[in-house]
């Protein structure tokens, strides 16, 4: 991959593109990997989901004649990838009924909660390791958005959604990087959908205009 401080010219923000690489960028060696979270899909803390789901789900489905089991694993994975971006529940809903139609045993919110809580596992565990430096966090960190499960499509009530709030802004206050914010459709407030509520705990800049992330790097 070409390195993007050589391209001639320098390339600009676009509605499409809205990061501006600026002629003083300067590359960071020690950095190796920018990690985005779209809804937990890309999340450093929840990577493997897809797995988890795989040992959870996988096992309960009881083979038709002619199938094996990477037929349930292929299965299984477009699934996954047709509910993506969709609440969780949706989907252990639907897995569950497949379950049930081939003739196995399967409650949705058991396994919801059978799916829930390895993942979480890792998730704490992903954290813990962030906050005794034994994973080391970059220069600054940019959020890519849905730091809550709010407003959007899961509709959370709002007093739930304050203490969310809360409860994540206590977890961030421990990097000690600079920390953007970019809130995305499930931090805002399911009933009013304002993010004035969010915006309150987390520096949000000015959705109209840039923040200056780092020397030579315009977000």
């Amino acid at each position: 991959m070409q390195n993007p401080i050589s391209l001639s010219p320098v390339p600009t923000a676009t509605e499409s593109s809205p990061i501006e690489l600026l002629p003083s960028f300067v590359s960071r060696p020690r950095a190796t990997h920018v990690v985005f979270d779209f809804d937990g899909t890309l999340s450093w803390l929840r990577h493997g989901w897809t797995e988890v789901a795989q040992t959870v789900i996988a096992p309960r489905f009881l083979l038709r004649s002619g199938e094996t089991a990477a037929d349930i694993r292929t299965h299984l994975f477009r699934e996954m990838f047709r509910f993506n971006g969709r609440p969780t529940p949706l989907f252990t809903t639907e897995m569950a009924a497949q379950i049930q139609q081939r003739g196995g045993q399967a409650d949705a919110d058991e396994l919801l909660e059978s799916f829930l809580r390895p993942l979480n596992a890792n998730a704490h565990e992903r954290y813990a390791q962030l906050r005794n430096g034994s994973a080391t966090p970059d220069d600054f960190i940019v959020h890519g958005g849905d730091l809550l499960c709010g407003g959007g499509s899961f509709e959370m009530p709002r007093e739930t959604y304050l203490q969310s709030i809360e409860h994540v802004a206590q977890a961030y206050s421990g990097f000690d990087a600079p920390a953007y914010y970019v809130p995305g459709n499930h931090d805002c407030d399911a009933d009013t959908r304002s993010l004035d509520a969010f915006a309150s705990r987390f520096p949000v800049p000015d959705l109209l205009n840039v923040a200056e992330a780092a020397p030579g790097l315009r977000l």
